[in-house]
């Protein structure tokens, strides 16, 4: 019995196992983080990357389309192929249940292989030296001192840019390709691979990642970072980087947004580095709305006029695009970083302002 079912099913089988397998390997592979890292990360990783980056993702539009239509096709191809042979139900049952766990887990082994092992690979504070540091209110209320002065060279230094809130007008040109430049540049001086060129798509139609809950996504079966068409313009190059970092085998939330204000920090460009110290003081807020509401308060009302216009069209932005299942949405996805070691599940995306105080600290005592 065991070898007909085998022989009927040989296909379905054979990916099922594969899942299984790849799912057993990656809870292994989580006790060895260095053997992740030389092997995986800066291994196979790397050669899946620069691949990947050389073929497919040299299209002018994003993978994820194409991606869609062929699993439509194929899936519609399933539903409606006609069998010559009469089936009882039951083995109709086995048959189309075997095909929607060979589906499933052919989707789990592929996503380990093709970047999930990240997950497990060496922690980026292990591999920079960086130390936890605790928030504490007087730093936090300095740093935000800080982050507003900076903003404010950064803002003046835009061109054409005044108190009102900046537009699509103000991005540079070239900007997926300069965001990378320096993302790469700054991976490189970590002593991190930057082989291929990872992909910062924008997806259409506007609002549809937003009603999942999120701003941009990046997709492992395409292999390419995507940030929603409807995000405010002075986001964009900060999600960008943030993607773009999870491209380069980066998983952390809070270490993506790290990674993306250190990329932007380092451009050329007034507005990359605005957009980037932007997506950092809107992190440094939340922190203080916590810990000293009244002063969040009397901050907020005597914010500079460019800076508080911006903060003011990203909330109306927002408005325009709700999201569709807002609890749901964030409860499988704070699963999901759990389930992949992320103890802080959601809560990490708040990790770059300790691990920006660690790195600034580093960076004084050189």
């Amino acid at each position: 019995m065991s070898k007909q079912l085998f022989s009927t099913h040989k296909r379905q089988l054979i990916w099922i196992s594969f899942g299984i397998l790849s799912l057993l390997f990656s809870r292994l592979a989580g006790l060895f983080p260095a053997v992740v890292e030389h092997v995986y990360s800066r291994g196979i990783f790397v050669g899946i990357r620069f691949l990947w980056d050389y073929s497919l993702a040299l299209l002018p539009f994003p993978l994820l389309y194409p991606a869609i239509l062929l699993l439509l096709t194929v899936l519609f191809y399933r539903l409606k192929k006609k069998k010559k042979t009469k089936r009882s139900w039951q083995s109709k049952l086995l048959r189309h249940s075997l095909n929607v766990l060979a589906l499933l887990s052919a989707a789990v082994g592929l996503f380990f292989w093709l970047w999930g092992f990240n997950y497990s690979r060496i922690p980026i504070e292990k591999q920079l030296g960086l130390e936890k540091i605790e928030a504490e209110e007087k730093a936090l209320k300095q740093e935000i001192e800080w982050a507003l002065g900076e903003m404010a060279l950064m803002r003046a230094a835009i061109p054409f840019a005044d108190s009102s809130a900046l537009t699509a007008r103000h991005l540079p040109r070239g900007l997926e390709s300069g965001v990378r430049e320096s993302l790469e540049s700054l991976l490189s001086d970590l002593h991190y691979p930057t082989a291929g060129r990872v992909r910062g798509r924008k997806i259409f139609p506007k609002g549809w990642l937003i009603g999942l809950g999120a701003s941009g996504i990046y997709i492992p079966f395409v292999g390419e970072g995507h940030f929603d068409a409807a995000v405010y313009p002075v986001q964009h190059p900060s999600v960008l980087a943030h993607e773009m970092s999870h491209g380069y085998g980066f998983t952390d939330e809070g270490v993506c947004n790290f990674l993306a204000l250190l990329a932007c920090e380092r451009s050329a460009d007034p507005m990359i580095r605005y957009s980037g110290l932007l997506m950092y003081f809107r992190y440094l807020l939340h922190d203080l709305f916590r810990m000293d509401t009244a002063y969040y308060r009397i901050l907020m009302a005597n914010l500079p006029p460019g800076v508080d216009a911006d903060l003011e069209a990203i909330r109306e932005n927002r408005k325009q695009y709700q999201s569709w299942f807002p609890d749901f949405s964030q409860k499988v996805y704070n699963r999901y970083l759990q389930s992949q070691g992320v103890k802080e599940g959601i809560k990490s995306y708040n990790r770059v302002v300790g691990l920006y105080a660690s790195w600034k600290k580093k960076k004084n005592e050189q």
